[in-house]
């Protein structure tokens, strides 16, 4: 099922989609990364007639939420142009991955991505060595035009924190999350320090937790030696001393200890929200309303300061587990969280730590039917074994 093209366009591509992707075409439709992903979709399509592999689970939770949203439409009077775009998207995406699954090649897939991913970590170690060393703001770098309407989004750190070639660190980091994991599966220890390095120099709390997972996760196989499971805990135990102690660290360890678990924005403010629906809302979900019911329903500390600092599109803000059930109702979050549990059950083992980061992204950040969707779906289904566990697929000639 694999393809065997060494130079197949998407294993070029995807490293440098995810790079293109914040930059909008088109008003709200879309961006350039995911439109030149939808063009090589259908080019496939229509001109190679290649098979493609569907992924039955994640097919049956996309149909289901497209099918609640139709329903909201109607009970919440939302038709319109952006309607239609938030309901075809999903579908394709869908699309777009029965296609990219097939044909992305490991071997080539890595060589690409580890020149993409080198020069967007030199990127952010010299802008972490100006700014750190020589307090030069660390500016994030726009290869395209940005709109207006998102110049927040690039200038939010004020060149505080190092982010390089994306809006904040904790993109870069969820960027090169991937390339850690795969150099470490490929036993490329100093290359997979090297990336290491660029994730602490960014300073993401986000970024940090990533170390901590992909070298931590051995601990809990079975297969990893007591002497190798010693070396990583006292591995942790050196760098929590020098996260304690370097004061690059500051921002993330202010970050981490104030940490408000009953309300923050990425952790628990959605399901805070979804807790004050009514029956009907509860079940169905409120789509793409999450910032006007805010407004007009929820008067509490936090709805006050964002009003107060110009800061409310940050109450539209949702992850993607919590996002699920506020957006598409109680049934479409319990598929979602069975969706993780298939993955979980059967697909391939030796990845499973891919999971656990996609697991994890998707209560912290958002995840779904995106970019970043698009970016870690292709990677963890097309670097898996769907030979071994083609029962997963529909396949579609």
């Amino acid at each position: 099922m694999k393809s065997n093209t060494k130079s197949s366009f998407i294993n070029w591509f995807l490293p440098l989609f995810i790079i293109l992707a914040p930059y909008g075409v088109g008003g709200s439709f879309s961006s350039y990364g995911i439109v030149i992903l939808l063009i090589y979709t259908f080019t496939r399509l229509i001109f190679f007639k290649k098979e493609i592999l569907v992924h039955k689970h994640i097919l049956n939770f996309t149909v289901w939420v497209s099918f609640i949203s139709v329903i909201n439409a109607f009970r919440l009077d939302l038709f319109s142009m952006g309607f239609l775009n938030n309901l075809a998207l999903p579908i394709l995406f869908v699309v777009c991955l029965g296609v990219i699954v097939p044909n992305l090649n490991e071997k080539y897939f890595y060589k690409s991505y580890k020149i993409i991913g080198a020069i967007a970590m030199t990127i952010i170690s010299y802008h972490s060595i100006r700014l750190f060393l020589f307090n030069v703001p660390a500016v994030p770098i726009n290869i395209l035009p940005v709109s207006p309407e998102d110049y927040h989004f690039w200038g939010y750190f004020k060149g505080k924190r190092p982010s390089g070639l994306f809006t904040e660190p904790q993109a870069f980091c969820s960027f090169i999350a991937p390339l850690l994991i795969l150099a470490n599966r490929r036993g490329e220890k100093i290359f997979g320090y090297l990336i290491t390095i660029s994730i602490l120099l960014s300073t993401s709390s986000m970024g940090i937790l990533f170390v901590a997972l992909i070298y931590g996760y051995p601990i809990f196989n079975d297969k990893t030696k007591l002497y190798s499971k010693v070396a990583i805990l006292l591995s942790g135990v050196f760098f929590i001393v020098l996260f304690n102690s370097l004061s690059i660290f500051e921002f993330s360890k202010d970050k981490l200890f104030e940490i408000d678990v009953l309300n923050n924005i990425r952790l628990s403010r959605g399901f805070v929200i979804y807790s004050n629906f009514d029956f009907i809302d509860f079940f169905l979900g409120i789509d793409k309303n999450t910032k006007s019911y805010v407004l007009e329903n929820l008067k509490l500390d936090w709805v006050t300061h964002h009003v107060e600092n110009d800061s409310e599109y940050l109450l539209g803000y949702l992850t993607s587990v919590a996002g699920t059930f506020v957006q598409f109702g109680f049934i479409s979050g319990l598929l979602l969280l069975k969706l993780f549990f298939k993955l979980y059950k059967n697909e391939d083992k030796s990845f499973r730590l891919f999971l656990l980061v996609i697991v994890v992204l998707s209560f912290s950040q958002t995840l779904l039917f995106n970019a970043w969707f698009l970016f870690y779906y292709a990677i963890y289904l097309g670097l898996s074994d769907t030979k071994k566990y083609n029962s997963n697929y529909i396949v579609v000639k």
